[in-house]
């Protein structure tokens, strides 16, 4: 039957949804913006060289809105600049508010001494480039004006615009809460943009040495909406005095147009004013350049950053004032400094000079980089201020490193990773040569190597990705790439073996769970059903109820060369097709058992590990409460690698699977790379410490390791009842007496019950002689050979008839039943000797009877 075409009209419909969908997609808030009304694009390009325009004839006093506190209406002026509007609303009250804030953290952060002349000071140098990655908390201040969504009229100041939400929905980047943390990542120009402006007569005027610079500030606001805003800013770094400023540019803020205005005295106000002029015309002609467009959107992030898009989100928009901390003479090994000499800049050239252009140069010790700071909100009228001196002392601001020192601990933490993984495969190797055969690899957990596989194939993932990322890391991921390949590939092959050795006992564990099931129903058909749809069966077909007759084996008669050859082999024909002692028979109405091919459950770890992966990087954007539940939950999730391993050793009464040097030097090694982030105050990417996280994960591993201890000393089922486990024969019983008859005791033991015995000699108090002489009462102790070792072996035989506590049931009774094992063959061996014996061969090395797994 042919198809049915869908109609003229529908296609047309179905044309018209996709392309609406697609106009959305392209004009939507959240899009980079590829369509642009054309009145709105030339209102803003006229806006924009207004405000290029002011910026380049306005002076300093031309901007001093209404201050708190301030009756005087006659003076206030304000700039024809969006956001510098007086009808625009802004709270300009606390201006004054946030130059002197930003006044006392500058006077705080500056170290003076006194100089050669009495009535001069001098500063202790700064940080010349301001280029670097700093993080620490930071606290609400008070405002005296309070500002709300509705108190704006977004038409009117960014007219063209259309806008997101109503008049009453919360804006973006809103910090409510009254503290958090900030990460601010700051990249300098350098002496490529720079303003150095001198004094007629030639002497250097205070803040007249001035950089672009922009910067990329992570907001987090903890106790409030608990979300983290990245916003991008763009500003003036005065050298000299290691000030910044800078601000942040929208269609309802040209921020970027006015930060001269915002400076913190007049003395900062003309480097900026012309740095910024030539900056943003050399911005203008690069567009021009690119697009053929003068036009510099005022609705990017930056002033360099070009985007048409004519929707936006009210955000709040923020102004931020950094001053860089002069370094401590201490910190770079100068101790002996006169006043007045040079020796402390010079040292601080020289670094920079050599982390700007390396030669190979010695340094001395390079103090962390240390900056304190205020942010002011204009529009939504909150302020700031990083956490520490003078008001706190329990923090430092914000702390971090210039970035040439980023780079060089991140490759440091690379080649320590690349040691660790290093350590990781040495322990792997020596663990895989003592488990090679198929007894020790039995007892191995498959799902304790199989959490360390993943998580090392999710490590050589992630350092392949950074390989390529970054050129200045290169070498250092690549040097961590190789030997996590090579430990991933070891443990793949190795977690092959286990899988491959463990498929008789998963078929055997299937069988066992379905040995009870129904068997299929088997009702015969209906007799006039059988007669009307079958021809009669012959005479001979037997009966529904007698069951047909298995064929006979053929009969094969040997040559009389080949006797003996035949019995032997009809003999183990026999033993293979006769059930094992104590195995559960076999159904043949339970489904068919099917292995899970090992290749499946590497696809499935693969593709879990990539799941992970892209959740945590999704992670980094939740909130921090929640974002650290993750972090948390998913490295407790981890570092459970040795809970498999205890059940299974319980499961299979195994007393010890991996050696004490694997499973240690595993412990330790993995729990460095976490102890790095949780614990060391300036990690790599600058995340905050928690020690007590820290020592419950470090504590849980504690917790496993020693529950593994207990299992190695004292047995893996010691106090656990024994409905909880399955069956498992005890190689190490306690021998008595009354079972001589039933044989349970071992061959050797029976026919000596009257033996004198070894009597054992202890040295103590009267106490603790008459308490064995009592247990020896209870017990003797008799001596039998070991046919491994051929040395004596010293058994503890409870006598007949006793039946009060003879010590060996307690821990001191299992260490002493540690000594001896015994088979179920009746056949007892020393411990050491016997498990180094079934390391190679799960068989009795007198009668070669199976023995049960350990």
């Amino acid at each position: 039957m042919p198809q049915q075409q869908p109609a003229p009209n529908a296609q047309g419909r179905a044309f018209l949804f996709y392309l609406i969908v697609i106009f959305w997609l392209l004009t939507g808030p959240d899009s980079s913006g590829y369509v642009t009304d054309p009145d709105a694009h030339a209102s803003r390009r006229e806006r924009q060289d207004t405000a290029l325009g002011i910026l380049n004839s306005s002076s300093w006093g031309d901007f001093t809105p209404r201050l708190e506190g301030a009756g005087n209406t006659t003076s206030r002026k304000y700039l024809n600049i969006t956001g510098f509007h007086e009808e625009d609303g802004f709270a300009w009250e606390d201006l004054k508010r946030f130059r002197d804030r930003c006044q006392l953290l500058s006077d705080n952060a500056k170290l003076v001494r006194e100089g050669e002349d009495p009535g001069k000071i001098a500063v202790e140098p700064i940080w010349q480039n301001a280029s670097g990655i700093v993080r620490g908390p930071w606290e609400r201040r008070d405002v005296s004006a309070i500002r709300f969504p509705s108190d704006y009229n977004l038409t009117a100041i960014g007219p063209g615009v259309r806008w997101v939400g109503g008049p009453r929905r919360e804006w973006s980047r809103n910090m409510t809460g009254s503290q958090g943390s900030l990460m601010v990542k700051l990249t300098d120009s350098g002496p490529k943009k720079e303003i150095d402006l001198v004094s007629p007569d030639g002497e250097i005027v205070p803040g007249g040495k001035a950089r672009k610079i922009g910067a990329m500030l992570s907001l987090e606001d903890s106790e409030g909406s608990g979300t983290t805003h990245d916003i991008r800013l763009q500003g003036v770094h005065w050298v000299r005095e290691g000030t910044i400023l800078m601000t942040t540019t929208s269609p309802k803020f040209a921020g970027i147009f006015g930060l001269p205005h915002l400076a913190p005295s007049a003395g900062f106000f003309e480097p900026a004013k012309r740095l910024l002029n030539q900056t943003l015309w050399e911005a203008v002609e690069e567009h021009v350049k690119d697009t053929g467009d003068p036009f510099l959107s005022e609705y990017a992030s930056s002033a360099e950053e070009d985007d048409d898009s004519w929707t936006a989100l009210p955000s709040c928009e923020y102004i931020v004032y950094l001053q860089i901390h002069s370094v401590r003479p201490n910190t770079l090994g100068v101790l002996e400094v006169t006043p007045g000499s040079k020796g402390v800049a010079a040292v601080i050239e020289d670094i920079e000079g050599e982390l700007e252009d390396p030669t190979g140069a010695p340094l001395p010790r390079i103090p962390p980089f240390q900056i304190s700071g205020v942010m002011y909100s204009p529009d939504c009228a909150t302020m700031m201020e990083t956490k520490g001196p003078p008001k706190s002392t329990m923090s430092h601001h914000l702390l971090g490193f210039k970035e040439p020192m980023m780079y060089f601990y991140i490759n440091i933490w690379f080649y320590g990773i690349a040691l660790v993984l290093t350590g990781q495969l040495y322990l792997l190797k020596k663990q895989i040569q003592q488990s090679f055969t198929p007894s020790t690899l039995g007892r191995i957990s498959f799902a304790s190597l199989l959490i360390m596989g993943t998580v090392d194939g999710m490590t050589f993932t992630s350092m392949t990705a950074l390989t390529l990322s970054s050129s200045r890391t290169f070498l250092a991921c690549l040097a961590t790439v190789f030997p996590c390949l090579v430990l991933a590939l070891m443990e793949s092959n190795f977690l092959s073996d286990i899988y491959k050795t463990q498929e008789p006992e998963r078929r055997r564990r299937f069988q066992e769970q379905h040995a009870n099931d129904p068997a299929p129903s088997t009702d015969p058909a209906p007799a006039n059903q059988a007669s009307r749809d079958t021809l009669p069966l012959p005479a001979t077909t037997p009966g529904p109820r007698t069951p047909a007759r298995p064929p006979s084996p053929p009969i094969i008669v040997p040559s009389d060369q080949d006797v003996g050859a035949a019995i032997e082999e009809n003999t183990t024909n026999r033993r293979a097709n006769t059930p094992a002692r104590g195995s559960t028979p076999s159904n043949n109405n339970a489904p068919e058992y099917i292995d899970t091919p090992y290749s499946t459950i590497l696809s499935r770890c693969i593709l879990s590990g990539t799941a992970v992966i892209f959740l945590s990087i999704a992670a980094s954007s939740w909130w921090k409460s929640v974002r650290t539940a993750y972090a948390n939950l998913v490295l407790f999730a981890y570092l459970s690698f040795w809970v498999p391993q205890i059940h299974r050793n319980v499961m299979r009464n195994c007393r010890r699977a991996l050696s004490w040097r694997f499973t240690i030097g595993q412990s330790v090694l993995r729990l460095l790379p976490i102890a790095y982030f949780y614990l060391h105050p300036t990690n790599i990417i600058l995340c905050a410490t928690d020690p007590t996280s820290f020592a419950v994960l470090a504590g849980w591993v504690w917790i496993q390791l020693w529950i593994l201890g207990f299992q190695d000393v004292l047995g893996p089922r010691f106090g656990i009842p024994k409905s909880w486990t399955p069956e498992a024969w005890d190689y190490h019983p306690i021998l008595r007496e009354d079972n001589a008859e039933s044989g349970g005791l071992p061959v050797g033991l029976v026919d000596a019950p009257g033996s004198p015995g070894l009597e054992r000699v202890r040295s103590g108090d009267d106490k603790d002689k008459d308490k064995d002489k009592g247990r020896q009462q209870k017990t003797r102790i008799t001596a039998i050979d070991c046919a491994i070792c051929c040395e004596d072996i010293e058994v503890p035989i409870v006598k007949a008839g006793e039946e009060e506590d003879t010590g060996l049931s307690g821990v001191a009774g299992v260490l002493a039943r540690r000594q001896y094992m015994v088979t179920p063959c009746r056949h007892i061996f020393h411990s050491q000797c016997l498990e180094g014996w079934m390391r190679f061969r799960l068989q009795c090395p007198i009668c070669r009877e199976e023995l049960p797994p350990m």
